[in-house]
């Protein structure tokens, strides 16, 4: 029996499903998603980023931890932590173990990257990892499962840098507390700083939020050394710039607005 043939057989018992929404896909399906759930995901990818105007995936902003360390920060799609597809894909992609997804992962992410790396061939990828308990829980990394995707497709050399100490998930943390627990989560593997001197680095993680994970890991591959690291996410949070407002200009505006109001009162 052929391999193909098999996966047909196995669909026919244990139907595949959509990703994000759960619904059941036919059985001769080799898709991830659902027609209405692909839709929705395609109009996701074309929003624009708030601050300059672009597509995420062409938008280089990033979190102010992260300008001293990286090079730039590319991204597939964005984070709102509101059940949109992106978070789902995210989500899904933290607690089971699925090839095919990581694949479409770290295809997209791929399809970013290009107009923003260097020669190709000179890259190393590595990736923040997770907490050896989730990995166990899990029995699998995202962030390793997708980063090796993407050396292989590159055909580049992957090589696994850090470890996590500790347990305390940064998701459950706010904004300071999340920078103070990766500053003490995140060591290079002892007897690796020699591996990491001179190279440039691909540094990729799921998603990025404060950005506080990847932060660190970059600082590391730089004080070890490293030439420059480039960072990529499938996600990232993207928050609108604050502008701020000329208490005078708004008082004027209201001076105004009340005139014109007691205007139309006497008519």
């Amino acid at each position: 029996m052929s391999m193909k043939a098999f996966d047909v057989l196995v669909n026919i018992f244990f139907p595949p499903r959509c990703v994000t929404c759960n619904e059941l896909l036919p059985y001769y399906s080799d898709s991830l998603f659902c027609d209405d759930c692909y839709d929705a995901l395609d109009e996701e990818l074309s929003q624009k980023c708030d601050n300059c105007g672009k597509t995420v995936s062409e938008c280089r902003c990033m979190p102010d931890i992260l300008r001293p360390s990286l090079e730039s920060l590319v991204s597939v799609s964005r984070y709102t932590s509101s059940g949109s597809k992106t978070d789902k894909i995210v989500l899904f992609a933290k607690d089971f173990k699925n090839k095919k997804l990581f694949d479409f992962m770290a295809d997209k992410m791929i399809a970013s990257l290009y107009a923003s790396l260097p020669a190709i061939g000179d890259l190393t990828v590595t990736f923040v990892p997770r907490s050896a308990k989730r990995k166990r829980e899990t029995g699998h990394d995202q962030s390793e499962m997708i980063s090796r995707a993407i050396a292989d497709k590159l055909s580049v050399k992957f090589d696994k840098i850090f470890q996590k100490r500790g347990e305390k998930q940064q998701k459950k943390l706010d904004k300071h507390a999340r920078a103070d627990n990766a500053r003490s989560s995140y060591q290079i593997i002892k007897g690796r700083e020699a591996d990491v001197k001179g190279k440039i680095f691909l540094l990729c993680d799921d998603v990025v939020t404060t950005g506080a994970s990847l932060s660190v890991c970059a600082e590391l591959l730089l004080k070890a050394g490293a030439h420059k690291v480039y960072g990529v996410s499938f996600a990232k949070t993207v928050k609108r710039r604050k502008v701020k407002r000329s208490r005078k200009s708004g008082n004027k505006k209201s001076y105004f607005l009340k005139k014109r109001l007691d205007k139309d009162k006497l008519l």
